[in-house]
């Protein structure tokens, strides 16, 4: 029996029982006991469940040919939401993860602090290891970028975090412009 989430039964499978669940995020019952029904059993408190489907929901439109591992990340910026997925590219530098396309759309729409952040990795097993659901260092430095420490991290499977648990001496730079209101005043 799946979970009701706006008054669907939802399963977010993407890979086991293919009669009873579709290629990715499937609005019909999810079958008690697979995988997908403990992922959902596992969300924390206080999780923002709209925040959290909307990464999964990205993660489906994935461009991972190589790595077959899909990461679908959702942005709170401005009270919107910003969704960004991971795009691969045969030469391997030119990938960009799923969370850093979120954030970069944020920012093109014109926002210029984000609020919260939720990420996915349909293809990681809910049992797996918990780093292989973590954002990447370089993901984490551009959060750092946009957001206060005290960020809401929501990691699908794992829980919820805050910028500074996940990187906590962060680098930054004070941007010139405040550097030039500080030596006036």
């Amino acid at each position: 029996m799946g979970r009701t989430f706006w008054g669907y039964q939802v399963c977010f499978a993407t890979r086991t029982e293919p009669a009873q669940h579709d290629a990715g995020l499937g609005y019909v019952p999810a079958i008690e006991g697979c995988w997908c029904e403990r992922r959902i059993g596992r969300l924390i408190d206080g999780l923002d469940l709209d925040l959290l489907t909307a990464a999964r929901t990205a993660a489906l439109n994935a461009h991972a040919p190589y790595s077959r591992f899909r990461v679908g990340a959702a942005v709170l910026a401005g009270g919107r939401i910003y969704t960004g997925c991971n795009v691969e590219n045969a030469s391997y530098g030119l990938t960009i993860c799923g969370e850093r396309v979120a954030i970069f759309a944020a920012i093109a729409a014109g926002s210029r602090r984000i609020d919260a952040i939720a990420l996915s990795c349909v293809d990681a097993s809910p049992e797996g290891s918990a780093p292989l659901h973590m954002p990447c260092g370089a993901c984490r430095q551009v959060m750092a970028e946009l957001a206060p420490p005290d960020l809401p991290i929501f990691v699908d499977a794992v829980g919820r975090f805050t910028l500074d648990q996940l990187l906590p001496f962060a680098f930054r730079l004070q941007p010139a412009e405040q550097e030039r209101s500080g030596d006036q005043g």
